[in-house]
């Protein structure tokens, strides 16, 4: 991974990983969002977040993830979704 991070949710797609979000170092709730393709073992950022999130889930739905729920970075718990 580019960032070191917990508390994320990560989806399969095609042999690339994309992760997505949860909590980096210093326990700062990320928008931040890469992909790691499996066979190439290439890793790159890519577009971010609406909102910050951790403690979340993640699904890939008819080629799109939707995000889900989580805590954000004011401990405040998260009812919406995002897709990405």
């Amino acid at each position: 991974m580019l960032y070191k991070r917990c508390l994320h949710a990560s989806v399969l797609i095609e042999n690339k990983l994309y992760i997505i979000g949860g909590k980096g170092s210093g326990n700062q709730i990320l928008s931040s969002c890469e992909i790691y393709d499996i066979e190439s073992g290439k890793k790159e950022e890519l577009n971010s977040l609406n909102e910050a999130r951790c403690n979340f889930q993640a699904i890939v739905l008819q080629d799109f993830i939707y995000v889900f729920g989580g805590v954000n970075e004011k401990g405040e718990t998260l009812g919406n979704v995002e897709r990405y």
